[in-house]
């Protein structure tokens, strides 16, 4: 059994923090997000208390323009 650098048992790369860091390359090559895709991410910054604070930064920048109007929220 192989411990990472936390202790804990595996070695790859945090799947969550993979799909939370393409969901916002996506939005931004998109110059838009849909509901779900802000939910996810909001859900996402809340919750995951091991998230980089790179990945925090830009899903802030994601709300942010949405707020502003600079990113189009669709359904």
């Amino acid at each position: 059994m192989r411990l990472n650098a936390n202790g804990r048992q595996g070695g790859g790369a945090n799947p969550m923090r993979q799909t939370t860091q393409s969901k916002i390359e996506q939005v931004f090559h998109a110059g838009r997000i849909s509901r779900r895709e802000h939910l996810d991410l909001t859900s996402a910054l809340l919750a995951d208390g091991a998230m980089t604070d790179l990945d925090r930064y830009q899903i802030n920048q994601i709300i942010e323009s949405v707020q502003s109007g600079k990113l189009e929220l669709v359904d």
